[in-house]
This record gives C-alpha cells, structure tokens and sequence, in this order.
C-alpha cells in the first residue's frame, strides 16, 4: 500500500501502520500521565513554600499535564482514523497524514517546554525545602520526560526515508539501485555492535542489495513486506487443501513406527542418535538459555558450574569470547552435563559470519563433536540475511553448487579458527579411536552442513 507522505518526502510507514505504535504511545504516555498527576496532588502544595520559584514548578508541572493530555487524544484520533477501512482502501484514511503531521510538530513545542523546565529546576531560578522532596521529584520527572521524548525520535528515526523526497521518485532504475543500495550500507555500518572487517563489508554489501531489490521502483513500506509473507503463506496452504481434496495432489502420508520411518537410513540416523545431538546443540547457546528454560531459578542452576575470575587464573582450555566466570562456558555445562575435561576448545565471539562454536570430546558415543550456535544476536541475524547464494565448493558435491553465502563465510572462519589452533589434530592424537560428528541448530546446523 502507499506509504505515508509527510512534509514532501514518503516515509516507512503506511497509515494503517500506526494503531499498535499508537496503543504503545499511549500506554507510556498514560502511565506518565498518572505519575505526573500523583506528583502534583502529593507535592503540589508543598511549593508554596518555597523560598524562590514555587510557581515555575507550578506552571511545569500543570504544563507538562497538559502536553501529555493533548498527545494522548492527538493519538486517540490517529489511531481510529488508521484503523478505518481494509488494506487497499486508503481513501477511508485520508486524514491521518494531516493529524500525524500535527502529532509531529507538536513535539517542538513539547521540547521547547522540556528545556525551559530544565532551565528552571536544574538552575537557580527555584529553591525549596528539601524535607519534602519537591525539587527533586520534580527535577526526576524532567529527566525521564527527555527519555520519552528521545523515544518518539527514535520512533520516527526508524521510518525515515533518506531517499523519499518526492523528487527522487523519478531517478532512473540503475541511479536508484545504487542509492537504495548505499543508504542500507551505510545504516548497518551505523550500528555500533557491528565490528568492520572484510566479511562485514561483503555481508553489509549482499544484505543491502537483498533489501534494495525489495524496494527499488515500488512503494512498498516494511509492513508491506511481512503482511505479504503472511498472505502468501495462507495462500499455499488453501491451494494445498484444494489440490489434495481434487486428488490432485497426494496427501502425505505420516506414521509415528520409528521402524518404518527409519527403515532404509544409515545405522547412526536414529531417534536416540536425533535426541542426543540436538541436546548438545541447544547446549551451545550457553546460560542465555539455561535463563530461559528456568526463568526464576536460572542463576542456581548455573552457579555450581562458574569458574570465578578466570581472567587471572592460568586456563586449562583454550575458551575464546568468554567473560570472566565463563558464564556461557557454565551454561553449556549445564544444558548437556559435560565436564570441563570433556570441552577441548571453544570460542563464543559473535561478530558477523563469526558464530560461536565449540569442539568436545563425547565419552558416551566416543566422538569428537563440533557444535556449532544457532542465531541469537542481531549479529547473527544480520548472517541470516545475507541470503545471496556463492559458489560452493567441497568433495562430495557436485561442481557448479551454490549455497547460502553467509554460511558459507560462517563454515570457512570456524574452519580457519580449528586449522590455526590445530584443534582436530591435538583432539584425534588424544583419540585416535573417536570419529568426527558436526551438529548444530538453526543457523549453526546450516553451518555444519
């Protein structure tokens, strides 16, 4: 659908987009409102006591209500306005650019108002007694104020359009690509967590001109995209239904006789072998995930396994990307009952292409396992993204094969991190018997595949 046009330029966003960022506004915005309201009716007369400037936090705070009240109805008629008619039916919300346009502006005067507070209560202009807390609470609420404010920026930072001034719409295709494709580079290089080296840069190329491609010559906005996905995925399941109920298309047969589903597979693809592996890889996601599965009790589950200030104790392992009580290390411990003997390397830096992984030494099935991390940071996501495909090449495979690039890139620097540490070969002289066996989850069994 279109996307909303504000002061000449388009932006990400579609004027049915805004109900449930609306609904979120409006639910920080009443719970500030009740605090600034229990304020004033706990302190409120507590200012006439004040030696200087009792009524300029009279006149803030009695301000400050009225922003909030006004915002909030402002929003009140934004969303009902979004939510009026279906997805093609735009013209059912005509009037939510003008009303947006109004929302937007009226947070100039909102910070005008925000720094003259500043001005008053952090200067000399107002002094009170402190027995009741006056100037301090009050001097709170305009700092977290800035935090509300700062987050409505950071809203509309979001669903800024570099390129949407109106008459950039008529560039020719090849000039647009190109800008399109410079401005995603340069929004990924903005994010601080994103450390700059050669794969960066090619991940940062592949992922911007996936998304360039998206956009280029349409008007589509992010929600387009997903509402899209959702759609075409209803679509195939109904066309699923229809085609097996005119018998055109099989239906699938399922059966849960673990004989007849393992039948004509290799020895070592069992239920047993299935269950086992998975175990280590979800162990890999270290002590985020022991969280997870025991939300109150997570800590005590992995305290027994901490190793305090390893950063001056002489490491026994080799264990990379750790913090200093080896909490991701305690974590994996925890998931699969390893001992500390049992782990012969790990590395759990996570930079772009760069998953964590370790390499253990499995008693029970006498293997040497390497376990590789599935997505979990937006590092890791922006690997996922890079979905351009690259040649790839390896015994076994058949020449001219393609695969997922950012797995490619992943499977090369752990490859890389075992030859220089010489990893596997210190691991099989110390078990000469033990086979090799590769597992992973997510991201991490794309890797190990």
């Amino acid at each position: 659908m279109p996307a909303i046009k504000l002061f000449g330029r388009t932006w990400l966003a579609a004027s049915d987009d805004l109900v449930y960022p609306g609904i979120f506004e409006i639910f920080i915005r009443s719970i500030w409102l009740s605090l600034i309201v229990t304020v004033c009716v706990r302190y409120y007369e507590h200012t006439w006591s004040c030696q200087l400037g009792g009524e300029l936090v009279r006149v803030y705070l009695l301000g400050e209500v009225a922003f909030l009240v006004v915002s909030i109805l402002f929003m009140l008629i934004i969303i009902r306005l979004s939510a009026k008619g279906s997805i093609m039916e735009t013209h059912a919300r005509k009037y939510v650019e003008p009303f947006l346009t109004v929302k937007i502006l009226f947070l100039l005067p909102e910070i005008s108002w925000n720094i003259l507070g500043s001005l008053w209560l952090f200067g000399s202009n107002v002094k009170c007694t402190y027995e009741h807390y006056t100037i301090m609470i009050t001097q709170a609420l305009v700092f977290f104020d800035w935090i509300l404010i700062g987050l409505t920026i950071f809203g509309l930072a979001l669903i800024f359009d570099p390129l949407g001034l109106l008459s950039n719409k008529h560039l020719e295709s090849s000039v647009e690509y190109g800008k399109l494709s410079r401005n995603w580079q340069r929004r990924f290089k903005f994010l601080w967590w994103m450390r700059k080296d050669e794969n960066a840069n090619e991940t940062f190329q592949q992922v911007a001109g996936l998304l360039s491609s998206l956009y280029q010559g349409t008007d589509l906005v992010p929600s387009d995209i997903i509402a899209g996905c959702i759609l075409l995925r209803i679509r195939q399941k109904r066309e699923t239904r229809e085609l097996r109920r005119l018998n055109i298309l099989p239906a699938p047969k399922y059966t849960s006789d673990a004989t007849v589903i393992f039948r004509n597979v290799p020895s070592w693809m069992s239920l047993e072998n299935a269950a086992y592996y998975i175990k280590l890889s979800l162990a890999a996601y270290g002590w985020l995930f022991v969280m997870y599965l025991h939300i109150c009790t997570g800590c005590f589950h992995i305290l027994p396994n901490l190793t305090c200030c390893t950063c001056f104790r002489t490491k026994r392992i080799p264990i990379i990307g750790d913090n200093c009580c080896y909490c991701y290390l305690a974590g994996m411990k925890t998931l699969s009952d390893l001992s500390t003997d049992d782990i012969l390397y790990a590395s759990f830096k996570n930079y772009l292409c760069e998953i964590p992984f370790c390499v253990i030494a499995d008693q029970k099935k006498n293997n040497i396992v390497i376990i590789v991390r599935g997505s979990l940071s937006m590092r890791d996501l922006i690997t996922d993204f890079a979905a351009g495909s690259n040649v790839f090449v390896c015994d076994g495979v058949p020449s001219n094969s393609h695969a997922h690039s950012g797995m490619i890139t992943g499977a090369r620097l752990i490859l890389k991190k075992l030859d220089d540490n010489k990893v596997l070969e210190r691991a099989f002289n110390t078990y000469p018997h033990y086979d090799l066996v590769i597992t992973g989850h997510s991201l991490g069994a794309g890797i190990g595949i």
